[in-house]
């Protein structure tokens, strides 16, 4: 008698371990795990990682899908024939891909299409020699999972980005370019280049903080007024991305006007480094430009600020 899925041993969230438990016969799981095992080359922790972040592959036909799938990623290196170390380090570098959430809402490597979607995009890369396909599969694999045509990124990463498609840094290139449409991205873009940044500068600063780029226009926008226009930092902003993603109101512009506030009384002797003030830790914030003032001059200035502070997350840990 056939026995259900033991999904507790892959770790599932609740909804596919959900449906995982209802099968009645193992028979095409098992078939699945086999071959990732056995063709594919997997460890025991890289099956496991896989099937919880594409259970789903679970339910794929091992010799209609899987095999034809594998077969293609392996020609990126040789013919097909059989289990290869860099085959089985070629399945693994595309498993990290899944576990982001952001990644979740894309088709998985192992559930798409392979002849309209893996393949096309294949091809795709290997019609310019100037780009080191291996590479871009193995730093970026979500690049093979995109539904429209991987051209359009290409396109975006040499012209509008200016990266040369034969150098090492093309393949974060497309990696920035990816996830946005067209549209979108060229307005972002445009937004940094208003404030006087140039490709490369752009490239540095989104290369260093992608997720910048998920911030709205709106967002990006004050950003960059506050940071730029106001304080004016541009130099700083290349050498440490982290600022563009702390929060404005509760770090950042509280620690400008502090900083303002004290140096207009001049009660801070030594010249202020504004870029480190943002992105040094709470604590040592406090120590250097809070503490010292609670009980003298500057009293009212230093409890205003802590009475206002409300540190962010993404703050706290950096």
């Amino acid at each position: 008698m056939a026995t259900a899925i033991d999904v507790k041993a892959f770790r599932l969230f609740r909804r596919p371990a959900k449906r995982l438990a209802g099968v009645s016969s193992p028979e095409k799981p098992d078939a699945v795990l086999h071959f990732l095992r056995s063709t594919a080359g997997l460890s025991p922790i890289q099956v496991r990682h896989v099937v919880r972040c594409c259970p789903c592959c679970l339910f794929s036909d091992v010799r209609a899908t899987l095999l034809p799938k594998l077969q293609l990623l392996s020609s990126l290196f040789r013919p097909y024939d059989g289990p290869s170390e860099a085959l089985a380090d070629l399945v693994a570098a595309c498993a990290p891909s899944w576990s982001s959430p952001f990644f979740f809402r894309c088709p998985r490597l192992l559930a798409i299409d392979d002849d309209q979607v893996l393949r096309r995009n294949l091809d795709i890369l290997r019609g310019h020699p100037d780009v080191d396909v291996p590479a871009i599969v193995y730093k970026a694999p979500f690049l093979l999972l995109k539904p429209d045509s991987l051209e359009s990124v290409y396109l975006l990463a040499e012209k509008e980005l200016g990266i040369d498609p034969s150098s090492k840094e093309f393949v974060d290139a497309l990696h920035l370019c990816a996830p946005f449409p067209k549209e979108i991205l060229l307005r972002k873009l445009g937004i940094v280049r208003s404030y006087g940044f140039n490709n490369e500068q752009l490239f540095t600063m989104f290369r260093r903080s992608p997720i910048f780029l998920q911030l709205t226009e709106e967002h990006i926008r004050k950003k960059l007024d506050f940071l730029v226009g106001t304080v004016g930092l541009t130099k700083a902003l290349l050498g440490n991305t982290w600022l563009l993603l702390f929060s404005l109101d509760s770090r950042l512009v509280p620690r400008y006007q502090l900083l303002q506030s004290l140096q207009s009384r001049r009660l801070l002797r030594q010249k202020i480094n504004v870029g480190k003030a943002f992105a040094i830790n709470q604590q040592r914030f406090n120590k250097v430009y809070v503490e010292k003032f609670c009980n003298g001059e500057g009293s009212d200035l230093a409890q205003s600020y802590m009475k206002n502070l409300s540190e962010p997350t993404l703050a706290l840990q950096h």
